[in-house]
């Protein structure tokens, strides 16, 4: 028997965002801030992103999710101090959640900045579509969401954090 796949439901998040979505301002990063020049890369293909096409979108998310993991450490308070922008409010969240969970994790601890502090949705989302679709995935996908995305309104399984 197969399964109809429904689009994905509008889902409210189990924490309220603090702020409205912010939009992207027009300050431009330094060339050499690594955070800074993905999510220019980044944003040049999200321009032309269906939301449909669900396998670029999971692309372009492990692009960002390696592109921050693969900091060194020892480089990390440096490289996340300009302001990185995609554009889009939803890739905006993911990116600066990406950032808030790495400075959060890293030894000794880096305070987050306050550019990745400003993006808060008000209906979740998952840079990996699926996990929201159906009721008993998104349960557990909020559960194994790190808290510094859900405070963003981005829910991402942790394990999708390790594969660096």
């Amino acid at each position: 028997m197969s399964r109809e796949m429904k689009p994905a439901a509008r889902r409210q998040l189990p924490i309220p965002a603090r702020t409205p979505v912010s939009t992207p301002d027009t300050h431009a990063p330094a060339e050499h801030d690594t955070v800074a020049t993905v999510g220019r890369d980044v944003a040049q293909r999200v321009l032309h992103l269906r939301e449909d096409d669900l396998r670029e979108r999971e692309h372009l998310a492990r692009v960002l999710i390696h592109s921050v993991l693969g900091i060194p450490g020892d480089q990390l308070a440096e490289i996340v101090t300009a302001p990185a922008r995609i554009g889009a409010p939803h890739w905006d969240a993911f990116l600066q959640a990406l950032v808030a969970w790495r400075c959060q994790a890293a030894q000794p601890r880096i305070q987050t900045p306050d550019w990745a502090k400003d993006t808060h949705l008000d209906e979740a989302w998952a840079p990996f579509g699926g996990s929201i679709r159906d009721n008993g995935w998104y349960v557990l996908s909020v559960l194994a969401t790190p808290a510094a995305f859900l405070h963003r309104g981005v829910v991402l399984d942790r394990n999708n954090l390790t594969e660096l």
